[in-house]
Order: C-alpha cells, then sequence, then structure tokens
C-alpha cells in the first residue's frame, strides 16, 4: 500500500531524475540512486496490482500489514538516504555536486525546499 508520504516522495524524485537527465547527469550515482526509489515505488505498485488479480496469494491479515510497511519503508529509506547525501552537497565546492545540489533544491529538496 502507498502512503502520501511514499507518493509525494515519488513524485519529488521522478523530477529529480527527469531534471537530472536534462542536465545531462543520468549517468550519474545520485540519478541511479533515484531510480531505485522510483523502482521501490513501483514494486509497492506491482505488488498491489498483483493481489488485486489474485495472481499473489494474499498473506494472512498481520502479515500483509508487517509486508506493506515493509515495501513502503524500502522506498522512504531509499529516499532518506538519497536525501541525506545530497543535503550533503550544499555549499560543495564541487562543480557538479554544486548543480546537483541546485537540482535538488528546485525540485523540493534540501533547506530551501522543505
Amino acid at each position: 500500500m502507498l502512503t502520501g508520504e511514499v507518493i509525494r516522495s515519488e513524485g519529488r524524485w521522478r523530477a529529480f531524475l527527469e531534471a537530472m537527465t536534462a542536465a545531462g547527469l543520468a549517468d550519474t550515482y545520485e540519478a541511479a540512486h533515484a531510480r531505485l526509489v522510483l523502482e521501490a515505488v513501483a514494486a509497492c505498485r506491482e505488488r498491489t496490482r498483483l493481489l488485486a488479480r489474485g495472481a499473489i496469494t494474499a498473506l494472512p491479515e498481520v502479515s500483509a500489514r508487517a509486508a506493506d510497511q515493509a515495501y513502503s519503508d524500502a522506498a522512504l529509506k531509499l529516499g532518506r538516504g538519497l536525501d541525506a547525501v545530497l543535503k550533503g552537497y550544499k555549499g560543495s565546492p564541487d562543480g557538479q555536486k554544486a548543480s546537483i545540489y541546485a537540482i535538488y533544491v528546485h525540485v523540493g529538496g534540501g533547506d530551501e525546499g522543505n
């Protein structure tokens, strides 16, 4: 199950990845990490679709809640990890890191975007 926080995170990381790609930075670690966040969200959605179609067996209620939480937590933790890396780029003298941080802030990350 996707929480509102996961859905908001997905939108921000999608915008970040699109901006990174437009800036010619699609092959960086930061873009790859953003893709991992989006893949984790896609896995949540796919699990929900498969359950709805009966393509996978539903777990008992307690286990299902735990599984839902685990999928959401994975996406959020990946995003929070990337947040931590990118916040560390603030004020960096490295030109590429400064550019990546500017993109991050533009899509709503960093101190300026929160």
